[in-house]
């Protein structure tokens, strides 16, 4: 879990960062927390390690923004180096689809709008497999939006937000307030102490 990342959305506060790593947890899931700001510091940092295949997932969103970022900051003749450093034999990005952000048309790898000046790099990539669509997706689930799930249950109006989260959250949520919830209706004290949450430090 980048914490840069979440940085951007405004402030955010200790108990947040816990509630996030907390339902991950409770899915199973092994959480690293770090300041890391963009995903080739990431990469770098596991190279270091030698390990031999690098899985990134991301949404098509997301890794339009990063392909054009590249992009627009090496055009001074570094840009088949630059993505060299992103793409190198090791790593494989897995992009999940979603909705265009203004209407109802699926966006995939293959039909993401890139750059003129790199579409023939970006073919390369996908008919390398550097670059992957996901395809279990559940396109069910694209219209959720993560902040406006967040301010659903912050606010305490209705309880909308059950049917847009894994059923197994629902009572970790409740039992820990994770993301103010029951804040607005009761003096919410967190169930667990704070010797308990260091644990997810």
């Amino acid at each position: 879990m980048t914490m840069e990342n979440l940085n951007r959305l405004g402030a955010i506060t200790d108990r947040e960062y816990l509630d996030r790593v907390r339902l991950l947890n409770a899915l199973g899931m092994t959480v690293i927390i770090s300041s890391c700001s963009n995903h080739q510091k990431l990469i770098n940092y596991f190279s270091d390690y030698k390990i031999e295949r690098i899985g990134i997932l991301m949404g098509v969103h997301e890794f339009k923004n990063i392909i054009i970022e590249k992009y627009q900051s090496n055009q001074d003749g570094r840009l088949f180096s630059a993505f060299g450093e992103l793409f190198s034999k090791n790593i494989t990005v897995y992009a999940y689809p979603a909705l265009e952000k203004e209407g109802d048309k699926m966006i995939f790898v293959k039909n993401l709008p890139v750059p003129e000046g790199i579409k023939f790099l970006y073919q390369h990539l996908i008919e390398n497999d550097q670059i992957v669509q996901v395809r279990k997706y559940n396109k069910d689930h694209m219209h959720i939006i993560p902040y406006k799930v967040f301010d659903l249950i912050s606010s305490g109006d209705d309880e909308s937000w059950i049917d847009c989260i894994p059923a197994e959250l629902l009572e970790t949520i409740k039992e820990y307030g994770s993301f103010g919830y029951g804040k607005k209706n009761i003096d919410f004290e967190y169930a667990k102490s704070a010797e308990e949450d260091a644990k997810y430090y």
